[in-house]
């Protein structure tokens, strides 16, 4: 094989040109019998027929995979493979490619696919390949039927990097034109093109890029124009703005211009409209249609932290760094658009932020470098480009495309940002500004409490998570264990409650039962599948002393965990297991340490014991180490140490509110907020595919299982989302901001949504995580417990049971029902309890000195059976039934 290149050395950037080669690419066709018997090695493959449009296999296992024998490829060759398939099941195909013989996960293709019996025309980048390269087609799902027609290589264009002109630090002064909106002021020189600098009340922030270049192909070469060397530049005044316009003709004669209006508004913002034309038809590949360079004259590479909303949540280090991903996935300069939650980039330095919204659209990419490692600019980099960024068009994180941008002459392709600044170290107020200005999309629909719990009973009992009166956490994957699930009994005792149909109502109660045989009543707490802290069981059972005993064990076990000094570390594995804190060396974290901080408190205050209550309180200080930080580190059994994370925020607003409700010291509540302002960038806050489920789907970290496989960029894994939905329905009850129920239940929703359907098998288990692209759900199918007790709060309108303080009398009520206080003094407390379920149930109340005066239902009640003192740790347990009215006096 021979390359021949035209033009290298005048332009010098290049296209593959056609390749001339004695050895042609393969192409295969699966309806050919010779081909056929290539594909000899399958994996967990029932059925595999050749038919006169392709072959067809059918699924069966976990994962189902088919090899061919090696291909022969040219070496060096960025290639393109088109595919034509169809998939049953629908989701992620992976085609893997192993060169040499050695299958490799940063040797392959992830390729979405929808579900259906329709033919599908696909391609997806294959890296330079070689001789003896084996082909490895893993089909989506696990059951069902996969085709394929053809698979064909071809050679893939591709831009090597230019040298880019350094940018400048433009001196403002002199003739310029200045807009003030607010605080943010913008200097624009009057005869340069990007000439600016902006500013927040006088403090610099950024530049802009005053040296962009214009990247077209022209036949088999990439041509560049340097807008700021041969353009012609206007810098005029409009209403409330300034109009720049640059035009500059390149070297193949067309014209370009581009045309930014920036408009001042009072309100901290300046809008920014650009627009492209040429009067020649181009293929385009590169152009900087806004481009922010912060830092750039003044505070240089340096930051407080940063975020790109679910690529990036950043302290003082680099962006598309491999702390939470290796290999080509880990840079996320121009990513894929289904993975941007919404859109938002932020650099934070000392005092103040600068911030960054737009209209996202198919040939819109957003561009996110921090520190600036493309342009030279010594600062940082964030605008938009354009041709867009969808994986049909571009490569996940590539600056250039491999299929340009055709425009047309005189059609004119545009982009609209919002650029807006602060006050603040942290990228919080910018998340708070974002959504003043953008708002929060429509809820997800809400399927009716019928269809609702006919699923979820069948979830828990007619599905491969139930083995006799016992229940996996997961099905579909090896690994989870049928095991005993005490939180099962109350949620199916729930349902036994709403169940329409006679028989449901009765096989949801009988397993209630069944499902606490050979479980200790000091074990139900803590026996339980689901991720959320619901201990109920013992308080529908008569079993709430036992529950509250335990409870006390659980908290000084967690508590113990803390050095002397206060930390607690990650301890790496020592059976040669991956250790996670490698790119964290000092081995701690603010989800890790919140996590343990979290439960603690909860089981603390379960327990009712002062002296435990107190040291979980001292154990909550301990976190003030991670104050205005990132939420890292909670899910160390597959995930980095050091990577963002969304049970971070989860963990330690469940651990402030919880301090906050135990002290009332206002700085708690302050924590609380912030770690769920941080929790927000995970949140899906528009649609980010056609398909149904997207909006308020939530990413659960910000990097990849073992720093590998699977990548959890742009795929949601809801279950982590509700641990989240659940920390903020606790803050609502202290703080009026809307947003906490908002997001709630926005995100419980969704967790409806991305439920297996009607007569699927896994029909009512929620999928691990969820394809958005191709709108499929992935193994392992997890149990109803994370998202039941959430769903009960929307159709219930009030939580399945509550863990509430009364700040007035400084006592706790721990009960499975709402609860409505009407009185809280030093002196009484009346309660209304609102019981959901049909059987006699516990109320405890904590923190009595001395035996109380009770009432209920207006009828004074001594000690007895019912209404039972424990003087060892002032807890007071009464037996009530349905809605109960309860007086106090302490």
């Amino acid at each position: 094989m021979t390359v021949r290149f035209l033009g290298c050395l005048l332009i010098g950037v290049c296209f593959w040109p056609q390749l001339v080669h004695a050895q042609a690419l393969p192409r295969l066709d699966f309806s050919k019998i010779a081909e056929f018997h290539e594909w000899g090695f399958v994996h967990e493959i029932g059925n595999r027929n050749r038919e006169s449009d392709g072959m067809h296999v059918t699924l069966r296992g976990l994962d189902p995979y088919l090899i061919r024998k090696p291909l022969n490829f040219p070496p060096n060759v960025p290639l393109l493979v088109r595919m034509r398939v169809k998939s049953e099941s629908g989701g992620m195909a992976q085609i893997f490619f192993g060169v040499g013989g050695v299958i490799r996960e940063e040797l392959s293709a992830r390729i979405p696919l929808a579900a259906g019996n329709t033919w599908q025309n696909v391609h997806a980048i294959v890296p330079p390949l070689g001789p003896n390269t084996l082909l490895r087609i893993d089909p989506p799902g696990n059951a069902g039927e996969f085709a394929i027609a053809s698979m064909e290589f071809e050679p893939r264009l591709e831009v090597t990097m230019p040298e880019f002109p350094r940018p400048g630090s433009p001196t403002i002064d002199g003739n310029i034109r200045e807009l003030t909106a607010g605080n943010l002021t913008l200097r624009h020189r009057t005869d340069a093109f990007n000439s600016f600098d902006l500013r927040w009340k006088g403090s610099p922030l950024a530049t802009g890029l005053d040296r962009p270049l214009i990247g077209y192909r022209a036949g088999l070469n990439a041509r560049w124009v340097d807008l700021a060397a041969s353009g012609r530049v206007a810098v005029d005044p409009i209403a409330n703005g300034l109009q720049i316009t640059v035009i500059a003709a390149d070297v193949d004669g067309a014209t370009w211009t581009l045309q930014q209006k920036w408009i001042a508004h009072p309100d901290d913002r300046i809008s920014v409209d650009s627009s492209l034309t040429v009067n020649q038809r181009r293929d385009l590949i590169f152009a900087p249609m806004v481009m922010l360079l912060p830092g750039n004259g003044s505070f240089g590479a340096k930051k407080s932290q940063a975020l790109f909303a679910g690529l990036e949540y950043l302290d003082d280090e680099p962006s598309s760094s491999e702390a939470d991903l290796v290999g080509p996935a880990a840079i996320r300069r121009v990513p894929s658009p289904e993975k941007i939650t919404f859109p938002l980039m932020t650099i934070a330095i000392e005092n103040r932020w600068l911030a960054m919204t737009w209209d996202i659209s198919p040939e819109t990419a957003a561009y996110f470098d921090s520190p600036d490692r493309i342009f030279g600019s010594g600062s940082h980099a964030m605008g938009l480009l354009a041709p867009g960024a969808h994986p049909e068009r571009r490569a996940d994180g590539e600056i250039f495309p491999y299929l340009p941008l055709a425009m047309q002459p005189n059609q004119p392709h545009k982009v609209n940002a919002i650029v807006f600044a602060g006050d603040g170290a942290t990228i919080v107020p910018s998340v708070q500004r974002y959504l003043q200005l953008k708002g929060v999309p429509p809820f997800p629909p809400l399927p009716s409490r019928e269809d609702y719990v006919e699923r979820t009973i069948e979830g828990w009992l007619d599905t491969s998570l139930r083995e006799g009166n016992q229940f996996r956490h997961a099905t579909g994957v090896p690994g989870f264990a049928a095991q005993p699930a005490a939180d099962a009994s109350w949620m199916l005792d729930w349902l036994s409650v709403q169940a329409k149909s006679k028989r449901d109502s009765e096989r949801a109660a009988r397993f209630a039962r069944d499902s606490l045989l050979g479980i200790p009543p000091q074990n139900w707490p803590y026996a339980k599948i689901g991720h959320l802290n619901y201990p109920l069981t013992g308080f529908l059972n008569g079993q709430a002393l036992e529950s509250t005993q335990s409870a006390n064990g659980r908290a000084n076990g967690l508590i113990n965990r803390f050095d002397p000094q206060g930390t607690v570390l990650y301890s790496p594995p020592g059976d040669g297991k991956l250790d996670l804190s490698r790119t964290n060396p000092d081995r701690q974290a603010s989800g890790f340490a919140g996590e343990i901080v979290a439960n603690a408190l909860e089981a603390a205050i379960l327990s009712g014991q002062p002296e435990t209550i107190q040291r979980a309180v001292v154990a909550l200080s301990n976190l003030e180490r991670f104050q205005n930080g990132v939420p890292r580190g909670a899910q160390t059994w597959e995930v980095p140490l050091h990577t963002p994370d969304i049970l971070g925020s989860a963990h330690l607003v469940t651990a402030y509110v919880r301090g906050y409700e135990l002290t009332g010291e206002a700085r708690f509540l302050e924590r609380a907020k912030y770690w769920a302002w941080t929790g927000v960038p995970f949140v899906y806050l528009r649609q980010p595919t056609p398909g149904q489920v997207g909006a308020y789907a939530t990413i659960a970290v910000l990097g990849a299982t073992q720093w590998q496989a699977p990548i959890w960029l742009g795929l949601p894994v809801q279950w982590c989302g509700l641990a989240y939905a659940d920390s903020l329905w606790k803050l609502a009850a202290h703080d009026p901001n809307p947003i906490w129920k908002t997001l709630a239940e926005g995100i419980t929703r969704s967790g409806i949504q991305q439920n297996y359907p009607e007569k699927h098998p896994s029909r009512g288990l929620l999928p691990d995580s969820f394809n958005l692209i191709t709108q499929s759900r992935n193994v392992a199918d997890i149990n109803p417990g994370t998202l039941q007790p959430l769903a009960i709060r929307l159709y219930d309108q009030a939580a399945p049971g509550v863990m509430q303080r009364l700040p007035q009398a400084k006592l706790w009520v721990i009960a499975p029902a709402a609860v409505a206080v009407t009185a809280d003094t030093a002196d009484r407390v009346d309660l209304l309890l609102h019981g959901w379920s049909k059987r006699p149930y516990q109320t405890v109340i904590h923190g009595l000195r001395r035996p109380p005066t009770v009432k209920i239902n207006d009828q004074a009640v001594g000690l007895n059976d019912a209404v039972v003192f424990v003087p060892g740790s002032g807890s007071l347990i009464l037996t009530v039934s349905g809605t109960a009215k309860v007086q106090i006096i302490p």
